[in-house]
């Protein structure tokens, strides 16, 4: 999350794309009952290999994203950039922490 400034700006919630639409409503109302000024940003999950969790399919982003959206909170979704040689969001860290491993 990243906090707006004095001038009132919103908070930005930054969500990896997961698996989360089920849970769309309950952000809604986390953020009404909190009244953040909140945009919620969603990133479509990077998979990697071996990696926990696959990416939510572009129908349940776009469900979760107009969950929000029509409750009033902007909810754009991302570009992913970078999967195609595994240097999107995580996957770096991720690659040099097997590295470090094999080498030890």
């Amino acid at each position: 999350m990243h906090g707006g400034d004095a001038a009132g700006q919103n908070a930005d919630l930054d969500l990896p794309e997961i698996g989360l639409r089920d849970h769309a409503r309950e952000l809604v109302r986390l953020i009404r009952h909190y009244r953040l000024p909140a945009k919620v940003n969603l990133i479509p999950f990077n998979p990697w290999p071996g990696a926990e969790y696959e990416c939510s399919t572009p129908e349940r982003i776009r469900s979760f994203s107009n969950i929000v959206f029509e409750a009033g909170i902007s909810a754009p979704v991302r570009t992913p950039r970078g999967r195609d040689i595994d240097a999107a969001c995580g996957q770096l860290k991720t690659a040099s922490e097997r590295r470090r491993k094999n080498a030890a």
